[in-house]
């Protein structure tokens, strides 16, 4: 079952899901605001707009743990999204999920969960950089596909322009050794004529 509670207004960084008083099989969804520090990614200074984000956070306890779910969206003032809006792009979308599960492993246990307080703060502030990060590999993939490309193109002249004169010097030789040729003909038919001619004298 999925209950909302009314939005909490005041900014969080560090949520305490025991206050939640969740059993086995139940959940809450819940509005709050949390602010999101200013970051480096690739020696590039990000942050976001106004300082926080408001954000949906979807807590459902499992029969040991919980699994979690955090969305919303923000706007990044930083060289990457400037580009990207600059482009007409809308504020990014985020919509990440951690299970935290007692003696699961590695793959069950979430960082941003010690105990029962969820560090919100760190959440948001990594997966905003997760994808900013995802949004510099993608660019810099269209960079190097774009100068593959290139580099093709003028391979492909190079080779184009070299059988151009390749074929032109094939030309060149068949065109002398055509003329040799039709020299040889002609010397050899006036040779014949002039057989012809003193035969007949």
């Amino acid at each position: 079952m999925l209950a909302t509670l009314g939005r909490v207004a005041q900014r969080t960084d560090i949520f305490d899901l025991g206050t939640l008083g969740l059993h086995s099989g139940e959940g809450r969804s819940l509005e709050l605001t949390v602010p999101i520090e200013p970051f480096d990614l690739a020696g590039q200074r990000y942050s976001a707009k106004g300082g926080d984000v408001d954000v949906k956070l979807d807590v459902s306890h499992m029969t040991t743990g919980y699994a979690l779910r955090l969305r919303y969206s923000a706007r990044l003032d930083g060289p990457c999204m400037r580009c990207l809006e600059d482009a007409g792009r809308a504020p990014t979308e985020i919509d990440a999920r951690e299970v935290d599960q007692p003696g699961g492993g590695d793959d069950l246990s979430s960082p941003y969960l010690d105990g029962l307080h969820l560090d919100l703060r760190a959440w948001a502030r990594d997966e905003q950089a997760r994808l900013i990060s995802e949004e510099e590999v993608v660019k810099q993939a269209e960079r190097q596909a774009e100068d593959i490309l290139e580099e093709a193109r003028a391979r492909e002249r190079e080779i184009r322009l070299g059988a151009e004169d390749y074929a032109d010097d094939i030309l060149n030789t068949l065109e002398i050794n055509l003329q040799k040729f039709t020299a040889a003909v002609q010397r050899g038919r006036d040779r014949l004529q002039g057989r012809e001619g003193a035969e007949v004298a």
